[in-house]
C-alpha cells in the first residue's frame, strides 16, 4: 500500500484505541509507524529515528510522502537511463559496412581501372624521366568518394579508462 494508505490506517488505529482508553503517545506512534515501514525506506527510518527532539507524526507522514515520490522517480529514471543505454549501445556494436555494388557495376569498375592504369602507366613514365615521382604501384590516386575502409569505424573499444588494480574506498 501507498505511504498515505499506510499512515491513514496507523491514524485510525490510534485514534480506535484511544476510543478505547488506551492513549499511545507520540514517540510510540512514530516508532510502530517505523517499524511497519519497507525495506526500500531504510534511509527514511534511519533519519526519522535519530532526530532530536523527536518528530511529530505528521511530520514523519510528510517526509515518507516525499521519500516514496523520491523512490518513484529514481526508479522511473533508472528505466529511462537503461533504455537510453541499451539504444546507444546497440548502435555502436554494429560496425558501419558499405554495401557491396551489383556484380555488372564491379566488372566496370575494375575495367575503367585497368584502363585508367594503362593510360596513365605511359605518362609515368614520361614524369619519372622529367623527375616526377610516379604513384606507387602505378594505379591511380584513390577516388574521393572511397567508401572507408571496413576497419574504420566509430567505435573502439579500447577507448577509455583501464583500472588494473583496485582502488580504496
Amino acid at each position: 500500500m501507498s505511504i498515505g494508505e499506510y499512515c491513514a490506517r496507523l491514524k485510525r488505529l490510534v485514534d480506535t484505541l484511544y476510543d478505547c482508553g488506551a492513549v499511545v503517545s507520540g514517540p510510540a506512534h512514530i516508532i510502530n509507524t517505523l517499524r511497519g515501514l519497507n525495506n526500500k525506506f531504510s534511509q527514511a527510518i534511519v533519519v526519522l529515528s535519530t532526530m532530536t527532539p523527536p518528530s511529530t507524526f505528521l511530520y514523519t507522514k510528510s517526509y515518507l510522502l516525499q521519500e516514496e515520490h523520491r523512490i518513484k522517480y529514481s526508479l522511473q529514471m533508472e528505466a529511462q537511463t537503461a533504455l537510453l543505454s541499451a539504444a546507444t549501445t546497440s548502435t555502436m556494436t554494429r560496425p558501419i559496412a558499405p554495401s557491396p555494388p551489383p556484380p555488372q557495376a564491379h566488372n566496370t569498375i575494375a575495367n575503367d581501372c585497368r584502363k585508367k592504369c594503362k593510360a596513365s602507366d605511359g605518362r609515368n613514365r614520361q614524369n619519372n624521366s622529367i623527375g616526377q615521382s610516379a604513384p606507387v604501384g602505378g594505379h591511380p590516386a584513390p577516388h574521393a568518394n572511397a567508401p572507408p575502409p571496413p576497419w574504420a569505424t566509430a567505435y573502439n573499444p579500447w577507448q577509455g579508462v583501464v583500472q588494473a588494480w583496485p582502488m580504496n574506498a
